[in-house]
């Protein structure tokens, strides 16, 4: 079964959306974990607002880079530029 082109380029961006989906969040939750573990013991329950918020900005520019990363891995190894058509 041969897929288009454009339909394999609109599975692969799902594809890739939800991989970043799931590596934010899977590093969010890991970022909460520590905090819960470590400093929301010595800390005011004041500060998990703060650590909520840090955990998030954490994991969206954690996600950003390992996401380029696994990106610029698959493009090479797959040869998706020319898969897709984008050369």
């Amino acid at each position: 079964m041969k897929v288009e082109k454009k339909t394999a380029l609109a599975l692969f961006v799902l594809g890739a959306t939800a991989f970043n989906i799931a590596v934010t969040a899977g590093i969010f939750l890991a970022l909460l974990a520590l905090y819960s573990l470590t400093l929301a013991k010595i800390l005011a329950a004041e500060f998990l607002m703060w650590a909520v918020i840090g955990s998030f900005v954490i994991s969206l520019i954690l996600s950003v880079f390992i996401y380029k990363r696994v990106l610029n891995w698959a493009r090479e190894k797959y040869d998706l530029d020319n898969r897709f058509g984008l050369k």
